[in-house]
């Protein structure tokens, strides 16, 4: 199905991106401005899964800024609309994130809720960037804690999906080499 340019949900989308790609620049200021665009606009559509996107992009700029609480209401209100709406994405993505910021806020506790949380449903949907990412940050909060057998359970489970990954990502890489290397030769 052809896109219009005008098409609304399509801007909400690009408005969405670019407020990504600014925060992972580390660019807070454009990145909120382009996510509060984003949010407003998908407010106006009715599109719940652009407008958590947003949410949970804010609440990235937030937490760079040490806005904890605001933080925290974007985060909690795009986990609600990820259950709402049955996006398992939108939700792993958030759940690594509120244990991230409550880690962050010194409540071990609720981090590692989330954390756990995060790992069962990336697990079952088979997320493992984001198993990799929260099976770092659960092992840090335990050894933070003095919890040295979970510490080093879930660090032994980071280092082999990280191995796992890392693997991958160079034969994608050598595949992408191989690929242009083709192409110059023909």
């Amino acid at each position: 199905m052809a896109v219009s340019f005008g098409d609304k949900t399509t801007m909400a989308r690009c408005l969405n991106n670019i407020a990504f790609g600014f925060c992972e620049l580390n660019l807070p200021d454009s990145s909120f401005k382009y996510s509060m665009n984003a949010l407003t606009l998908s407010q106006q559509i009715g599109d719940k899964y652009l407008a958590g996107f947003a949410m949970r992009t804010l609440g990235d700029v937030y937490f760079t800024r040490k806005e904890y609480d605001a933080a925290l209401e974007n985060f909690s209100e795009c986990l609600k609309i990820a259950r709402v709406e049955g996006n398992t994405f939108l939700k792993v993505s958030t759940l690594h994130r509120l244990g991230r910021i409550y880690a962050a806020m010194g409540y071990p506790e609720r981090a590692i809720r989330f954390l756990k949380e995060n790992i069962e449903v990336a697990e079952l949907f088979g997320y493992k960037e984001e198993l990799e990412r929260t099976y770092k940050l659960i092992s840090e909060i335990y050894a933070s804690g003095k919890d040295v057998a979970q510490a080093y359970y879930y660090l032994s489970k980071y280092i082999v999906i990280h191995d796992s990954l890392s693997g991958q990502r160079q034969n994608e890489k050598m595949l992408l080499m191989q690929s242009h290397l083709n192409a110059e030769i023909k």
